[in-house]
């Protein structure tokens, strides 16, 4: 194996591909057919005067005296278990042979080329045997074809390839997993947070064959798909990028290009058996499509996987939703810090993080801005956040300010879905769905519950485990925006002051009586708020009066501070009242 001179050894290891086909098809049979391809394996290794190190689940490592002894187990072992009568499909085993010292020590085999070795093996193909040339230049007697040089994992420099041509062996194999087929877009700057996330789509990705991140634009959806992707073990990674496709006909053969066909017809045959994600990013505008060819291609390509980004899920069969949470707050401000290289009053960014909801896009559109705006100007303007936001990255046009992001999704939404989503932006700290359709009905009748579904399945609201809708603060400043540029603003705003005056009607009735009045109350706080502050900013000291009357008994008993707001705000126009007004 290796002596105290330094003795290069060989170097085989082994891996069952499509594995989980295998356990599928086989369920219970799967331990017992493992096992009889693990003897053929060792009988090889053991044949040609090899020796165990290392086996976990179907994959196996061994150590020879030469590389070509390496290379001669690989041969016997591949031709043995092409001629074995499996009992569902095929079984095909990558192998790669590798030379380099090893030393076996008590902890067992050590030496880089055991990580070389390794990672050799994940760019072949099941059935092929692929050779280093550390390996090759051993006197390896055997048929050799070379594969050119190829980028390898944990190698420090290109690595020729060659590959095993014996009889009974197949010859013709798709291009190695290499490098080429791992052509992840490049992040231009430093990946930040996102620990528990990442941990958890990687857990997602390895049980369900379709996962689609969902979330609102700038929500950072993309950003997360490369990274997973980076971090996968599928050898074989294609990412298809849909933003700048406008034909839903283009998209299939966008994804044969990237696979490497010109047929789009032909994409299930190039993928066949291999183990790839399919990274498909900005789905929504070509929803229909994209969702059509992942389920075709799912279903014919046991081995494939795909991870999608839409701000509406794909629909499909098999498909695990998964919605991008905004930032932790720790995460948002260390995002902050390090897009603006500075590390200003923490305290102040906390706030402004929290201001532009903890989203990432806004975050780091805030950051971009700061290089030219003190940081508490820049917080005390994002009352106008859509205006304030406009210095985005140049090569991403519809992420050049946050209103363009947000034009994008508007343009997706249904009739309904738009009338509706300009009108619950008027609710302030989230609305349930009665909520909606007394609001939002308002100056026209629209189906309420159905364009809250497509709102919520386009990542423009959010539908909490508590029953509550909720939108990103800016994003309810673009619904209003949209509320006023079609005019509707007053009479749904008057729509929302007449639903909190009747919650506040129905639960002042009830408040000695029932808890949930008071649950009620204290959910609708922000709401009440707003509806309170905008009838006296429009002079509507009535219905301000009528509904400071019902809550101050609700503000009193329960020690909340709005009735030191409001009474005395209400007291200083009291004489403006008529008498009956102002006895309430």
């Amino acid at each position: 194996m290796a002596d105290d001179s330094g003795t290069v050894s060989g170097l085989l290891f082994t891996d069952l591909e499509g594995s989980t086909a295998h356990l599928r098809a086989l369920s219970d049979r799967y331990g017992e057919v493992l096992a009889r391809h693990n003897e053929i394996i060792r009988s090889a290794v053991t044949e040609a005067g090899g020796t165990e190190v290392g086996a976990e689940g179907d994959s196996i490592a061994a150590l020879f005296p030469s590389p070509a002894a390496g290379v001669r187990a690989a041969i016997a072992a591949q031709r043995a278990l092409a001629t074995e009568p499996w009992p569902d499909s095929p079984w095909r085993v990558r192998m790669a042979v590798h030379a380099g010292v090893v030393e076996t020590t008590g902890a067992g085999a050590i030496g880089i080329g055991l990580h070389e070795a390794a990672r050799l093996r994940n760019i072949a193909h099941g059935g092929q045997i692929v050779v280093s040339e550390a390996a090759a230049t051993h006197g390896v007697d055997a048929q050799l074809t070379d594969l050119g040089l190829h980028n390898v994992r944990d190698f420090a420099t290109p690595v020729r390839i060659h590959q095993v041509k014996a009889t009974g062996l197949d010859d013709s194999f798709p291009p190695l997993r290499t490098s080429a087929g791992r052509d992840i877009p490049r992040a231009a700057t430093p990946f930040i947070g996102r620990v528990d996330e990442l941990e958890a789509l990687l857990t997602v990705l390895s049980t369900s064959q379709i996962v689609t991140l969902t979330g609102a634009g700038g929500s950072g959806k993309t950003r997360l798909a490369y990274e997973v992707a980076r971090r996968v073990e599928t050898p074989w990674i294609v990412v298809v990028e849909l933003a700048g496709l406008r034909d839903p006909s283009q998209v299939e053969g966008q994804i044969a290009t990237r696979v490497g066909v010109g047929d789009p017809s032909a994409i299930a045959s190039a993928i066949g058996e291999r183990e790839l994600l399919l990274v498909m990013d900005n789905c929504e505008h070509v929803v229909d499509a994209a969702a059509s060819i992942v389920a075709s291609l799912a279903s014919v390509c046991t081995n494939l996987s795909v991870l999608a980004t839409s701000r509406e899920p794909l629909h499909v069969t098999g498909e695990r939703v998964w919605p991008v949470p905004v930032l932790q707050p720790r995460e948002a401000s260390e995002l902050f810090q390090s897009r603006a290289q500075t590390r200003r009053d923490e305290a102040l960014i906390a706030t402004m993080c929290e201001r532009l909801g903890w989203m990432p896009l806004a975050i780091e559109l805030a950051a971009a801005r700061v290089r030219s705006m003190p940081l508490d100007q820049l917080v005390s303007r994002l009352d106008d956040q859509l205006r304030v936001l406009t210095t985005g990255a140049r090569d991403i046009p519809r992420q050049q300010t946050l209103r363009a992001t947000l034009d994008w999704s508007h343009q997706l939404l249904t009739y309904d879905e738009g009338v509706v989503f300009r009108r619950v932006g008027v609710f302030a700290g989230g609305f349930t769905l009665p909520a909606a359709e007394a609001v939002a009905v308002v100056p026209t009748d629209v189906d309420v519950p159905r364009a809250l579904d497509g709102l919520v399945m386009k990542s423009l609201v959010d539908f909490t485990p508590e029953g509550r809708y909720r939108m990103l603060e800016p994003v309810r400043q673009y619904a209003i925006e949209r509320l006023q540029e079609v005019g509707e603003e007053e009479r749904v705003l008057e729509g929302h002051l007449r639903w909190v005056t009747h919650i506040a009607t129905d639960t002042a009735r009830q408040l000695f009586v029932d808890r949930e009045s008071v649950d009620v109350l204290d959910h609708e706080r922000d709401n009440v708020g707003a509806a309170i502050g905008w009838a006296f900013d429009t002079g509507r000291l009535v219905q301000s009066t009528n509904l400071v009357s019902r809550l101050a008994w609700y503000w009193f008993t329960s020690g909340r501070s709005e009735s030191y707001v409001w009474l005395p705000r209400l007291l200083d126009q009291v004489d403006s009242l008529e008498i009956r007004d102002r006895g309430k």
